[in-house]
């Protein structure tokens, strides 16, 4: 009853099992397939269970033998699913005798593993269980794909009668049967499971159907409820509240906008909201409107039914019921809140006004203190009179920057234009901000254009503009470094760019850079001085001029600041 593997043998010559697979197949894509049959059956690493232990029990009992298993092959392993008289659950696959078991139909006997070639050098032969007698029955499914052995062993070599060897076949075969069983008991737990939840989706999904038409019912009556109480409240509201459609063409207006503007309901349904607007800001509430949904509060100017205007702040939010977008604005009329930045700004001018005149005369009295006019004064009082000189100088920067503020922001600064070259305008600042340079060790590049540069401007207002832009870059860079300055034409303007190689603006400064009293929160901005308002004015100035400011930073980099100015059209003059 042994069977001995022969190498190069023909598949005619292959156990019964395997010539029923298809013959197409070579002998690495049978195993392929023999180890995904294996695996349908989802056997390995099973909890123990009785049909098996029982199986074991039952063949060591008919053979004799102490020791007994239910074993399965896999590609780097032999598993043993019921075992009797042995201590591991799983040897290496190429320690194994069930391999070849797997290769034949029939019962495979070793009568004695010390004297056969495949087993001789086995480490069980060898070593503990000292494996002598080994019969083991291929389990063959009904694919007739062999996943492993029925075995029985002994440490004493032996045989087994003809009887034993058919009940061991036998057992192997109920083996498979209740692989199978179990496999089948698998898929139909699945498939009740599947059911199951089928059932309970099916369950869920009418409960959800039922409560959607429930809620649906309730959501008509409460939004008709609702409706009620928006246009009451819309209609009641203080405040000026418009809806208007994707066009903004207004669709609701409420009782508060009536008085606002003078115009009826009746007026403007169907009426573009931007018609209500002055021609200026027109584009700004479309262009706004189009960036977010939710705009942000926007100063414009409103155009009353009677021609009249007045400064209006609109609140302006985007929202889409299905396909459709809408949009509303809640109006305030901010005639007492501009009434009142222009007090505070004319009562700020009028303070500034007030303390220039003495501050100016306490810094002269210094400044003649410090040049020893009134005489030799002790060294401490000389460091007192230094710092009161600093202090002044100071106070009388940040009241002209004020005053200057203030001008620029209520329209009062007096503009000179004329028709100048850029470059010595560009030299002469550079020369005025040259020793505050050299205070901090910091060299001034001034890289030249080719092309005469010839704006219309107000040449003390731009030498202010570079004066600023300059002396921040100074304190911006450290000692021994350097600032740079370019000019370069681009179609009808001209870019002045001022490179410093210092710290960058930090994230949270960058989008109020150009705010009143904004500073960099630094200890070096801080030891180096500063008012928070020379930005605001060179942004201001710039403006006025027609122009832009623009800035480029990284932290650790340095900064750009680009001032563009439209270049003037006119044939040149000659230059006195």
């Amino acid at each position: 009853m042994t069977f001995t593997p022969q190498l190069g043998r023909r598949d005619a010559d292959l156990p019964g099992h395997l010539n029923a697979l298809p013959q197409t197949q070579t002998l690495e894509e049978r195993e392929v397939s023999r180890l995904a049959a294996l695996a349908q059956y989802n056997i390995l690493d099973s909890e123990p269970e009785q049909a098996y232990d029982d199986a074991v029990k039952i063949a060591a009992h008919i053979c004799g033998t102490p020791m007994a298993a239910v074993t399965f092959i896999d590609q780097t392993r032999q598993w043993l699913k019921a075992r009797i008289g042995l201590g591991a659950s799983e040897t290496p696959v190429e320690q194994s005798f069930c391999r070849y078991t797997i290769q034949q139909d029939d019962v495979m006997v070793v009568r004695d593993a010390r004297v056969d070639p495949r087993f001789a050098d086995n480490p069980f032969v060898r070593d503990n269980p000292y494996i002598r007698f080994y019969a083991g029955a291929p389990l063959v499914t009904p694919d007739g794909y062999s996943l492993g052995s029925l075995c029985v062993i002994d440490s004493t070599p032996r045989d087994l009668t003809e009887s034993q060897l058919e009940a061991l076949n036998a057992l192997s075969h109920q083996v498979i049967s209740q692989l199978e069983l179990r496999r089948k008991n698998d898929e139909l737990a699945q498939l009740a499971t599947n059911h199951a939840n089928a059932l309970t989706q099916i369950e869920r999904h009418v409960d959800l159907l039922q409560q959607e038409i429930e809620q649906r019912e309730r959501a008509e009556v409460l939004q008709h409820e609702s409706e009620l109480r928006f246009r009451s409240i819309f209609r009641a509201a203080k405040t000026g509240i418009f809806v208007a459609d994707s066009d903004l063409k207004i669709v609701l207006w409420n009782t508060a906008a009536e008085d606002m503007f003078g115009y009826t309901t009746r007026d403007v349904v169907n009426r573009d909201f931007t018609d209500l607007l002055v021609e200026g800001d027109r584009k700004t509430v479309r262009h706004n409107r189009r960036k977010d949904d939710d705009s942000g509060n926007l100063q414009v100017t409103a155009v009353r039914k009677d021609g009249t205007t007045f400064p209006l702040e609109v609140a302006l939010s985007t929202w889409r019921v299905d396909s459709e977008t809408y949009s509303s604005g809640i109006l305030t009329d901010i005639t007492k809140r501009k009434a009142i930045e222009r007090m505070k700004d004319e009562f700020v001018s009028n303070v500034s006004h007030e303390l220039r005149t003495p501050l100016t005369s306490i810094k002269g009295s210094l400044c003649l203190i410090d040049a020893g006019i009134a005489g030799a004064i002790p060294p401490d009082v000389q460091k007192l009179n230094g710092i009161a000189l600093k202090s002044t100088e100071r106070l009388i920067r940040l009241i002209n920057d004020l005053l200057d503020s203030e001008k620029l922001a209520s329209g009062k600064t007096d503009f000179h234009f004329d028709r100048v070259r850029l470059g010595p305008i560009i030299e002469d600042a550079i020369q005025e901000v040259k020793s505050f340079a050299n205070q901090f060790e910091v060299t001034l590049e001034y890289m030249k254009s080719e092309q005469p540069e010839i704006v219309k401007a107000d040449r003390d207002r731009i030498v202010q503009v570079l004066n600023n832009l300059l002396s921040n870059a100074v304190k911006a860079s450290k000692a021994g470094g350097k600032v740079l300055l370019r000019t370069e034409t681009v179609q009808d303007k001209v870019r002045i760019a001022i490179q410093d190689f210092g710290s960058g603006i930090p994230v949270q400064f960058r989008a109020h850079i150009f705010d009143r009293f904004t500073q960099a929160d630094s200890s070096d901005t801080r030891q180096k001085g500063g008012t928070g308002l020379g930005m605001n004015i060179v942004w201001a100035l710039v403006q006025a001029h027609g122009g832009n400011v623009t800035f480029e930073t990284a932290e650790g980099v340095g900064t750009t600041f680009t001032v563009e100015l439209p270049l003037d059209p006119e044939p040149a003059v000659s230059s006195s």
